[in-house]
């Protein structure tokens, strides 16, 4: 895979197998090894966003859940991340990678992305999905606000210093001003 930036397992991909189409019965290593195919095809090639999309849904027509489900994890990861730097929203990202890439094949179109997703993802310069980032404007996350509460009637006490004051001693600051009172001792038995 030469200079690739995105993991693959090794390990278990089957280099008799490469470029191979797997069908529906495939094992680990035929899954595995496709699956690496692709990443190296896409990471080479000079397609993104919906071209890219339509390339996907050309080389894994046919794939079912449990194909994908078949591909050692890593690798997975890395067919989501390399389709995704190059602005092809794969859902979002806290699906399951194999959900993900199964759903994405039953679309005619490619998703639209999260908005928040899309702000903070890293394209690939030559994507539109990047020109469209750079363009658009920020989008700065807003708390969400508590609502007003009420205020308090004149000479009243909200209900939260109400408690406080019915359940803490008075202070002998309130108590030497006479603003409270204090209460009468019971007599000793």
């Amino acid at each position: 895979m030469g200079n690739c930036p995105y993991a693959v397992a090794f390990e278990t991909i089957d280099t008799s197998l490469w470029g191979v189409p797997a069908p529906a019965d495939v094992n680990k290593a035929h899954a595995t090894t496709w699956v690496a195919k692709t990443i190296h095809d896409y990471h080479l090639a000079m397609v993104w966003d919906d071209h890219l999309f339509d390339d996907y849904l050309g080389d894994f027509e046919g794939w079912t859940k449990e194909l994908f489900l078949k591909v050692e994890r890593g690798t997975l990861k890395s067919l989501k991340t390399v389709l995704r730097h190059r602005g092809v929203y794969t859902g979002s990202n806290r699906a399951r990678i194999a959900d993900s890439l199964y759903n994405m094949i039953a679309t005619e179109n490619a998703l639209e992305w999260d908005p928040a997703e899309f702000q903070s993802m890293d394209f690939d310069s030559r994507s539109k999905a990047y020109k469209r980032q750079q363009n658009a404007p920020r989008i700065d996350h807003v708390p969400e606000q508590q609502p007003p509460q009420p205020a308090p009637l004149a000479g009243t006490q909200p209900p939260q210093l109400q408690l406080q004051s019915q359940q803490q001693p008075p202070t002998r600051r309130a108590l030497r001003s006479g603003t409270i009172r204090p209460k009468p001792e019971a007599p000793e038995r």
